[in-house]
């Protein structure tokens, strides 16, 4: 049990910190902010390690000012907390509806890395795209015991993955950052669940005509 709290926890600490970043996201964030369209300004951003974000530096008139478009330290520590108890409750508990939400918050973490590392929402979503499957699959995968690693990893990878993808892309539209990572990791556990509870037809259990 210590070794699985531990291993929450420094899942939380890894997940959390890039969770804590999504809800800041925006495209060109340096650029679009009222610094950055200061008459000579120079303007200069980058990804800011912790909280996770876009650090933006300008330098106008001989002074500079430094901005960060991210989570207080608070706010940061919340998000770590809540992706520690996902995992501490995937590892223990070991219910589908669990491990699908925890695999929904490492795929929308994933999403909120590359958004403040490219500065753009579409590269991010294209490297979700291309990354996510995997890394659903690898998270879905560790969390299980082991006698239902492989063919159920995969398959809940494949449904966890667009679904909660899906889910969070619908309220971040409606610019609702808070509920759309929230409405992601639920349709994760939701998925997670379904996928479960679906099992192939065995062959005692096909009557013939």
């Amino acid at each position: 049990m210590c070794r699985s709290l531990l291993l929450a926890v420094l899942a939380g600490l890894v997940v959390g910190t890039l969770l804590a970043g999504l809800p800041h996201t925006g495209n060109e964030l340096c650029l679009h902010d009222p610094l950055g369209g200061t008459e000579g300004a120079s303007v200069s951003g980058g990804a800011g390690l912790w909280p996770y974000g876009t650090r933006c530096e300008f330098e106008y008139a001989g002074r500079s000012s430094t901005i960060d478009h991210a989570a207080g330290v608070a706010e940061g520590l919340a998000w770590v907390a809540l992706a520690s108890l996902l995992f501490a409750a995937a590892l223990l508990r070991r219910t589908a509806a669990a491990r699908g939400a925890a695999v929904a918050a490492g795929v929308l973490a994933l999403v909120g890395f590359a958004w403040h590392f490219a500065g753009e929402g579409l590269p991010a979503l294209v490297f979700a795209v291309i990354v996510g499957p995997p890394l659903a699959f690898v998270v879905d995968r560790w969390l299980r015991p082991r006698g239902e690693r492989g063919w159920t990893s995969l398959r809940a990878a494949a449904v966890v993955f667009p679904t909660a993808l899906f889910a969070w892309t619908a309220g971040f539209f409606f610019d609702l950052p808070y509920l759309a990572i929230a409405a992601g990791l639920g349709a994760g556990a939701l998925a997670s669940a379904a996928a479960s509870a679906w099992r192939r037809p065995s062959a005692a259990a096909v009557v013939a005509p």
